[in-house]
C-alpha cells in the first residue's frame, strides 16, 4: 500500500537524521568553547551532518530548526548565511535568536545589517543574541544602539547586552558584571 511505504521512508529518513544530530550534539560538545569556531572541514566527523542539517533548514516546520542553526554556525559552515538571513525573517522568536547567534559565528559584513534589525526585535532575547552576536563580529559601531536598547530589556538580557559592550571593548557594563557573580563566564567579556 503506498501510504505505508511513504511512511516506512519517512521513518527511516527521520531515523537518519536523528543518527546524524545525535554525532553533531557529540561532537558539538567535545568541541568545546575554544574548537567552536573551526570550520566544518576541520571536524570531518561533523562534516556527515551537514547535509541532513541543511534538509532540516528547508522544512519551516521542522522544531530543529534552532538546533541545526546553532549546529551550523558552530561548525562555521558559511554556507547558511543566506538560510540564516531567512531564518532572522522568521515569525518565531526562537528561530530569529538562533539565526542571530549563527550569524555572529558566520561572520561576514553582509550579516551586519540584519543583526542591527535585530537588536530593536520585540523579543528580548533575540536583541541580547543580536548584541552578542555584533560583539563576536567586532562590531564596535553596534555600541550606541546596543545602549539605547538595554533599558527596555529584561534583566538576563540586559546582562548579556552589557557583556557584548564589554566585548566591544566598552567598561560601563563592568559594574553589572560585577554585581553578578554567579554568571562568571560573562566575567570573561572584561578580560577583551
Amino acid at each position: 500500500d503506498w501510504a505505508f511505504e511513504q511512511r516506512r521512508a519517512a521513518e527511516k529518513e527521520i531515523r537518519k537524521i536523528q543518527e546524524n544530530m545525535a554525532k553533531v550534539g557529540e561532537g558539538l560538545t567535545k568541541l568545546g568553547s575554544a574548537a567552536a569556531s573551526r570550520t566544518a572541514t576541520d571536524v570531518p566527523r561533523l562534516k556527515e551532518a551537514i547535509p541532513d542539517l541543511f534538509k532540516i533548514l528547508r522544512d519551516p516546520d521542522s522544531g530543529l530548526l534552532p538546533i541545526a542553526a546553532e549546529a551550523l554556525g558552530r561548525m562555521g559552515v558559511r554556507e547558511a548565511i543566506p538560510a540564516m538571513l531567512a531564518m532572522a525573517r522568521s515569525d518565531r522568536d526562537s528561530e530569529r535568536s538562533a539565526a542571530a547567534s549563527a550569524l555572529g559565528r558566520l561572520g561576514g559584513t553582509e550579516v551586519v545589517p540584519p543583526l542591527l534589525k535585530l537588536l530593536e526585535d520585540t523579543d528580548g532575547d533575540v536583541g541580547a543574541a543580536a548584541a552578542d552576536a555584533l560583539a563576536e563580529l567586532g562590531v564596535r559601531e553596534a555600541a550606541p544602539r546596543i545602549r539605547e536598547i538595554v533599558p527596555g530589556f529584561l534583566t538576563r538580557n540586559r546582562f548579556s547586552a552589557k557583556a557584548a559592550l564589554c566585548r566591544l571593548g566598552f567598561r560601563e557594563g563592568v559594574p553589572a558584571l560585577l554585581a553578578d557573580p554567579d554568571r562568571c563566564s560573562f566575567l570573561n567579556a572584561v578580560r577583551h
